[in-house]
């Protein structure tokens, strides 16, 4: 089985730095990216390439229609979800970002048409979040999460330059932004993120997605892992789901829940998907976020599949033997 490769220690202190600054913003200000900047989010993407199966892509001139369109508006959708995704397209847009960062992976040849439409799925889905898209290079991994892994790294380097994001699933344009990078056979546009200086305050729209989305409600954290706080579960897995906690989602869901499993944690989607956006791209963000957790709690480890046959789960932390219940 794959493995995640560890994160080099320079980075992981700018991330865990990083994690307190990014605030998800829809509203920015008319400025282009500094050279630097540019060339600073150029760098990263080219660089950070853990898997070779995704990629972020940076757009540094990002047109307002990449933001104007929903993924899909299929008459399959519940209708609940398709009267809390028409306000959101109306109230959550994105304006004014210069530039955008464009989440892409490949999938196994196939893999498109056999995969089923997520954005047909309702609310109500009984399913959804047990179909993903496959890896290209037959990892047990799925894409999504792969997905969420590596473009939270680009949002918290985003973060770290002093820019501004804001993880978009459902309200772009795919074949646009395909288009706009070049994606290959078989290459997909998961997300995008728009990228650039958020306005000074916020807009009327803004305060009213975030008082839909309740952004700054987070979960417990004894909700998010059972018996967190008990004798059993090591101090660098604390740490680890310390750090999801702040972690973004879609409409701030907070899917990600975790156990102790052995010496290990394994990290798995609380059900089915909701409003047509995969739980398991929210589940790779907060791999990434543990990840961090751990290694600056000093522990050493990393991501693997979970096999476990349980559906829901997404991946399994192995600590290094060093660090196993310390």
């Amino acid at each position: 089985m794959e493995a995640t490769p560890p994160l080099p220690e320079a980075l992981t202190e700018r991330w865990c730095a990083a994690i307190a600054r990014r605030h998800s913003r829809r509203s920015f200000q008319d400025r282009p990216l500094a050279p630097h900047e540019r060339d600073a989010m150029a760098a990263h993407c080219r660089t950070f390439r853990p898997f070779s199966a995704v990629r972020v892509v940076l757009l540094a001139e990002a047109p307002e229609s990449l933001f104007a369109h929903r993924r899909d508006d299929r008459p399959t959708m519940s209708a609940v979800g398709r009267a809390y995704m028409g306000i959101m397209g109306s109230y959550g847009r994105i304006s004014g970002a210069p530039a955008a960062l464009a989440f892409a992976g490949e999938l196994a040849p196939g893999a498109a048409d056999a995969r089923p439409d997520a954005t047909a799925q309702g609310a109500d889905a009984p399913d959804a979040s047990l179909r993903s898209a496959s890896r290209s290079d037959d990892s047990d991994f799925a894409i999504e999460e792969l997905i969420g892994y590596v473009g939270e790294a680009a949002v918290l380097e985003a973060a770290a330059l002093g820019l501004d994001t804001c993880w978009v699933a459902g309200f772009f344009s795919p074949g646009l932004t395909e288009s706009l990078i070049g994606a290959g056979t078989g290459e997909m546009v998961f997300a995008v993120s728009p990228l650039g200086h958020a306005a000074d305050t916020l807009s009327g729209k803004e305060k009213y997605v975030f008082q839909m989305g309740r952004p700054k409600k987070r979960l417990k954290l004894e909700h998010i892992a059972l018996g967190l706080f008990s004798k059993d579960w090591p101090h660098w897995a604390v740490a680890g789901v310390r750090a999801v906690q702040t972690a973004p989602s879609a409409t701030n869901r907070q899917p990600w829940r975790f156990r102790l499993d052995g010496d290990t944690i394994v990290l798995a989607s609380n059900g089915p998907d909701t409003y047509g956006v995969s739980k398991r791209i929210d589940c790779g963000i907060a791999m990434l976020h543990f990840e961090l957790g751990v290694r600056q709690a000093g522990r050493g480890g990393h991501w693997e599949p979970p096999d476990t046959g349980e559906r829901l789960d997404v991946a399994r932390w192995r600590p290094t033997a060093a660090s196993r219940l310390v």
